[in-house]
């Protein structure tokens, strides 16, 4: 009995602390997106960012002209850079992905920033992520919400 309350506690501490989703991976034509996820948000005052790999497949660049959420009114690729020791973010504009190369959104690096957030994005559940692109099109991502201050997927 007692071996049978841990393993339960553990199951519950391992998938129930974790939003889980089946795809993982998007594809439309030569783009493929792999792992999106979101940070949750402090209510829906402050902005909150969101990852993700872009990989093009194909030969030729593509360029990621836009992004939105149902869940934000305004949606920005930012860049974090370092200046005089100083940590700063500034939107980046729209986002080149050279053929069969990878452009990765991680946190301290290029992100999306959701801002203007019109519900909080609350941790365990998901949000859609619509990308535009110029060539390859529209797709729209589930991403995953994790904790306010996760740096990795958990």
């Amino acid at each position: 009995m007692k071996y049978h309350a841990i393993f339960t506690l553990a199951l519950v501490f391992v998938f129930g602390s974790v939003p889980s989703i089946a795809q993982d991976t998007w594809s439309l034509k030569e783009m493929e997106i792999e792992q999106p996820w979101a940070r949750a948000s402090i209510g829906t005052i402050r902005p909150t960012a969101a990852y993700m790999k872009i990989h093009n497949t194909g030969t030729e660049e593509d360029r990621l002209l836009s992004v939105s959420s149902p869940l934000s009114e305004l949606v920005e690729v930012h860049r974090t850079s370092k200046n005089n020791g100083m940590m700063s973010m500034e939107p980046a504009g729209t986002i080149t992905i050279a053929g069969k190369s990878t452009v990765v959104l991680a946190p301290g690096e290029l992100h999306l920033m959701l801002m203007k957030l019109k519900s909080p994005l609350v941790k365990g559940e998901f949000t859609q992520i619509t990308l535009n692109f110029e060539r390859a099109g529209t797709v729209t991502v589930t991403a995953p919400i994790y904790g306010v201050g996760t740096t990795i997927p958990k």
